[in-house]
């Protein structure tokens, strides 16, 4: 919906910023696989860098918002261990598409 927005507007899909609250928790284990259809995240760290390199791999998402009660802990967590990873592979699966249309 967002592209198709863009191009009726005359603009680059790929120049929309998109932004997605997120809201969740850190939990030892995931309830379930990840879906589209999922309100929040809920999981351990994998699983939150798995949805969130689908999220802005897949999708274009570049910025996302944590979102819940203040939790220092949750929040550390987020910028140490999540953020750095999901960079890392999404910047990894962008130079692996632009190698391939190379």
């Amino acid at each position: 919906m967002i592209d198709d927005a863009a191009r009726e507007a005359g603009r680059s899909p790929a120049a929309i910023r998109r932004i997605y609250p997120i809201p969740g928790a850190f939990t030892t284990s995931a309830p379930r696989p990840a879906s589209d259809t999922d309100q929040q995240i809920v999981g351990p760290v994998d699983h939150w860098v798995q949805v969130l390199e689908h999220l802005a791999a897949d999708f274009g998402f570049s910025t996302f918002l944590l979102v819940g009660p203040p939790d220092p802990h949750a929040l550390r967590t987020f910028i140490d261990e999540v953020a750095p990873r999901v960079r890392e592979r999404v910047a990894a699966r962008r130079a692996a598409a632009q190698e391939r249309h190379v």
